[in-house]
């Protein structure tokens, strides 16, 4: 979404082109979720932001817009195989959609901590980290119910697909076809609503 990982109630106010006091109201009604500085001043994490946009279909005004795009994370090990997903992604979907690199799941969660994708692409087998470890994290996230989860596998017995399974993933199978990859990331995109609910 954007390295920026909360904002003011000024902010939001210019975002939604509305009073501070509504965006205040928000708050106090819980309706976005936000925490108080040690001076006082609400501050709203960016997915928290996010998902009031998704919950009550508020449109920023249009110099925002850019910051609210739908956001995949795409996780591999192998950095031809990450360029090639990524640019094939991006190439495919554009304009539409902030995709973000990581060679490795401690990075891409670091990430998630700061902003809830839209759909996670993870290559199942990787050194650090293995992608169905990532993806449990996802899980275990706030707001990570809703991530559409996409492995990369050269896996393909029982115990990975009712690991997948568990997990609400589907998967697709190394080598990896991109028009396979960008036709499941954009199903995943129309259907982001809740994956788990």
């Amino acid at each position: 979404m954007m390295d920026k990982v909360d904002f003011g109630t000024s902010e939001i106010a210019k975002m939604f082109r509305v009073h501070s006091t509504t965006v205040i109201r928000w708050i106090e009604t819980n309706e976005i979720k936000s925490f108080r500085t040690p001076g006082g001043h609400y501050r709203v994490p960016v997915g928290a932001l996010k998902k009031f946009l998704q919950e009550y279909k508020y449109t920023p005004a249009p110099e925002f817009a850019s910051l609210f795009l739908p956001e995949i994370i795409v996780v591999d090990d192998d950095p031809e195989v990450l360029k090639m997903m990524g640019s094939a992604l991006r190439k495919k979907i554009g304009s539409r959609v902030n995709v973000i690199e990581f060679s490795n799941g401690f990075d891409a969660l670091v990430q998630v901590g700061k902003s809830v994708p839209d759909v996670a692409v993870v290559d199942v087998v990787m050194a650090q980290m293995d992608g169905l470890k990532v993806c449990e994290a996802i899980r275990r996230s706030e707001g990570g119910e809703h991530v559409q989860l996409i492995l990369v596998t050269g896996q393909h017995n029982p115990k990975f697909e009712a690991n997948a399974k568990a997990l609400s993933a589907v998967y697709l199978t190394k080598p990896v076809n991109m028009m396979e990859l960008t036709g499941l990331v954009n199903a995943a995109l129309e259907n982001r609503t809740g994956v788990l609910s």
